[in-house]
């Protein structure tokens, strides 16, 4: 059996995150071995800092390096799975091999591996968008024909648990901010152009700095994978890094160039990415409380200063 850091904090994520966490993270030595045996691997110390997958870079049997991704087998995984393959490496790490009922993937390795959020302060924050904006004009691929991926419409329907939970209310969460968030979703669902295949959580934390063939350039990890309205793709970007966001001398006014820059390289009506970043930084919040967390209200901040 492989001898494994089981780190604490990602110990204690999975067994609260997920029913069956505990009996996966004591069987996740043996399962490790079993795919390492079986893909030829040779595993190095896992990456710090986990959180819901074991993640280590490994040796493969021709002598490259990849990384190797484990995680409770779930829906969540199963479509990361589906939408690593259908990008086939473009802006984005390659899917080498992928078991999706035993969790694993095993994904090129990016180097050097600097990722946008490491580099991130308020003196390059329009550079560092720029940078992001352009990796999102050059992921932009039409909707596949079929799809397991959700789409934009489907995650925006879960805001109505909202006022659900709260018993008619919005408890914690502005009132105003909620309504303009269903007013976003409302119009810019009406008003939609024909949907694109969206990484979904393109943060400055899934920003890589990477050299293929000799070009150096930045590629995306760890979609989401969801279908809809290229306008959204900015979004989770929008409100990220917190806290660090909030130290800003002016965050409103970052935010605000951060918006066009995007509009002005995606070439993407103003308005349209404005309204998606209010509707999502209010559903990535609410998101956070289905799971049993606190209410972010950095983010809420965020949806605020983008109104």
């Amino acid at each position: 059996m492989t001898n494994i850091d089981l780190q604490s904090h990602m110990v204690k994520t999975i067994s609260e995150t997920f029913p069956e966490g505990t009996a996966w993270i004591v069987r996740l030595p043996e399962t490790l071995k079993e795919i390492c045996d079986r893909w030829h691997l040779i595993p190095l110390p896992a990456y710090p800092d986990l959180s819901y997958h074991y993640v280590a870079p490994v040796s493969c049997e021709d002598g490259s390096s990849a990384v190797l991704k484990i995680g409770v087998p779930h829906d969540e995984l199963k479509l990361q799975i589906e939408a690593l393959s259908l990008y086939e490496g473009q802006g984005m790490a390659r899917l080498l091999k992928s078991d999706a009922e035993a969790g694993a993937m095993l994904l090129e390795r990016l180097e050097p591996g600097v990722t946008l959020w490491s580099l991130c302060n308020e003196e390059n924050d329009a550079a560092l968008t720029e940078t992001a904006a352009l990796v999102m004009r050059r992921n932009r691929f039409s909707a596949p024909p079929t799809s397991s991926l959700p789409t934009v419409k489907k995650w925006m329907q879960e805001l109505t648990r909202l006022r659900v939970f709260y018993g008619g209310g919005t408890g914690p969460f502005p009132l105003s901010l909620v309504e303009k968030a269903e007013y976003h979703v409302r119009e810019l669902l009406k008003s939609a152009p024909p949907s694109v295949l969206l990484h979904g959580d393109l943060h400055h934390g899934n920003l890589l700095s990477a050299t293929r063939n000799g070009v150096e350039s930045w590629l995306a990890i760890d979609p989401h994978g969801v279908i809809g309205d290229p306008a959204f793709e900015p979004a989770t970007f929008l409100h990220n890094p917190l806290p660090l966001l909030l130290s800003y001398s002016d965050p409103r006014r970052a935010l605000q160039t951060r918006l066009d820059i995007f509009s002005d390289i995606l070439e993407i009506e103003h308005e349209r990415i404005q309204g998606w970043g209010i509707a999502h930084a209010v559903l990535a919040t609410w998101w956070g409380v289905e799971d049993g967390g606190e209410v972010n209200l950095d983010c809420l901040r965020c949806g605020e200063w983008l109104s």
